[in-house]
């Protein structure tokens, strides 16, 4: 009987064992003649696996991918010392099967890593020590050719061709911006207290789905449903897959300087309006640089110049499209600008699909955040884009 209980007793432990959730629990930094010590602890029943870790450039960043996470630490109230090669280390979702964390560098370094196993009183541990040096070692992927494409692979549009036609439901693909590992704008409330851009608008878009899927000639889809990252273009290839007649794009700015309020709508443009909208978009376009994203090159070829006429017809809809969105917006919330502003946003570069970036209002400011978090104002928000889009769609198509 006492054998049958003891390999009874190994069998769980072993199962629990090897069903250990990978979690992260604590992280500490520490400083030693001159290098840089981070560990990553799990629980005392969590494990701490690591999928890989490698190294970028331009800005210079350390990425450790670990599979599927309970991330509990709060990496991003941390303390670091200003003598630390480290400036700051943000982590999230990165798809379903990774957790992702970006640390960011002040310089490219030599680094190595290595794992701990439990003790008495502490869980798995990862250390990777940062060590200075001039020859740093970066990831570099092979260059490959691709190019934006209206919807398939193939393009063959003349510019007379384009023209709105009347459909019986028209597909709104809602592109909430940010998610899992890229945060987005931070509104601090307190020193342990923020306001994520990418939670309010995955409230928003959520909502905005809703209320769009009420009109009987919309239905709507999201380029994401939960906390996770999604590249730039790959937001733009799910448009065009569910053959998405229009693009909104939401978003909530931050600025330094706290009075800064408001909401605007954009739509893309390679000149920016103003200073304001060109910073907006080096902003939004940093979203896969933030989360450790490779970018490989990209090159033209013969069927770009078919893709910039069709995208010229798809920026005059959209400017329509925002007019008629600004118009609800500024009876809801504060609209910083009556007329649609533009800018080089990534995410507005579909060839074939008139597209917009609504920025909510800023989170920085007080008066926005207090709006921006209340849900019965997003939920007015939401009414007030989709009647916008509702509108456009009756005078245009």
């Amino acid at each position: 009987m006492r054998k049958l209980l003891l390999a009874l007793f190994t069998l769980a432990t072993f199962t629990n064992e090897s069903n250990a959730i990978n979690s992260v629990e604590k992280v500490r930094i520490g400083e030693n003649s001159g290098n840089t010590r981070l560990v990553f602890q799990a629980s005392k029943t969590g494990s701490l696996n690591v999928k890989k870790v490698f190294q970028l450039n331009n800005p210079p960043r350390l990425v450790v991918d670990l599979p599927k996470t309970n991330f509990k630490a709060d990496v991003q109230h941390m303390s670091i010392n200003p003598q630390s090669h480290i400036k700051e280390i943000r982590q999230g979702v990165f798809n379903s099967k990774t957790h992702r964390i970006v640390v960011d560098l002040k310089q490219g370094m030599k680094y190595k890593y290595f794992k701990l196993g439990k003790t008495k009183t502490m869980g798995e541990r990862l250390v990777v020590d940062l060590i200075p040096t001039k020859n740093a070692k970066y990831y570099k992927p092979k260059p490959t050719k691709s190019t934006y494409s209206s919807r398939g692979n193939k393009v063959s549009v003349k510019s007379n061709d384009i023209k709105s036609e009347r459909k019986s439901k028209f597909v709104i693909m809602i592109d909430a911006g940010h998610g899992g590992v890229d945060p987005g704008a931070v509104g601090k409330i307190s020193r342990r207290k923020s306001v994520y851009e990418k939670d309010i608008t995955l409230a928003i878009a959520k909502k905005l789905q809703k209320e769009i899927n009420k009109y009987p000639n919309m239905t709507a889809h999201l380029t994401r449903s939960t906390d996770t990252f999604v590249p730039l273009r790959t937001r733009i290839k799910r448009a065009t897959k569910k053959n998405a007649d229009l693009f909104i794009s939401i978003h909530a700015d931050a600025h330094d300087n706290k009075r800064v309020r408001g909401g605007s709508v954009y739509i893309l443009s390679e000149k920016s309006s103003d200073r304001e909208a060109a910073r907006l978009a080096r902003v939004a376009n940093r979203g896969d640089e933030i989360a450790g994203v490779i970018l490989k090159n990209e090159a033209r070829d013969i069927q770009s110049i078919l893709i910039e006429l069709t995208q010229r017809e798809s920026m005059n809809k959209s400017a329509l499209l925002a007019q008629d969105v600004l118009r609800q917006m500024k009876n809801v919330v504060y609209v910083k600008h009556t007329k649609a502003k533009f800018a080089g946003f990534v995410v507005l570069k579909s060839a074939d699909i008139p597209s917009i970036l609504v920025e909510s209002s800023y989170i920085s400011n007080p008066k926005d955040r207090a709006m921006l978090t209340n849900r019965g104002k997003q939920l007015q928000l939401a009414k007030s884009i989709a009647k916008g889009v509702n509108n456009y769609l009756q005078k245009n198509y």
